[in-house]
């Protein structure tokens, strides 16, 4: 895959040589249109350019996509918390003008 993340999408020359979308999709269909390319559909979708080719077995070259294409989005799902739970690491309280309030045996 070339780092050039402006390779946009082509229009077909031939009839047919569209290739055909996934026959299974965990996430959702998208069709290509004019100016897409991989890596902006990645971002729109909060994916990534590897995640949509793991996706799409039909696409032999991840730099040609065509207009009309129909892809697969796969549903990416967000790494949890580690225990789901989440820790304030550090917490300071400033006044109005930010200077750090006084404290006493750490209560403000």
């Amino acid at each position: 895959m070339s780092n050039d993340k402006n390779t946009s999408a082509m229009i077909p020359a031939i009839a047919g040589q569209v290739p055909p979308p996934p026959q299974q999709c965990d996430g959702q269909f998208y069709t290509v249109k004019a100016s897409d390319t991989l890596f902006n559909i990645a971002q729109r979708f909060g994916v990534t350019v590897q995640q949509i080719v793991a996706a799409n077995p039909q696409i032999v070259n991840p730099n040609i996509i065509y207009v009309g294409q129909v892809i697969c989005i796969p549903t990416v799902t967000p790494t949890p918390a580690p225990n789901g739970q989440l820790r304030v690491l550090t917490l300071g309280f400033l006044s109005e003008t930010g200077q750090p309030l006084p404290t006493v045996n750490g209560a403000v």
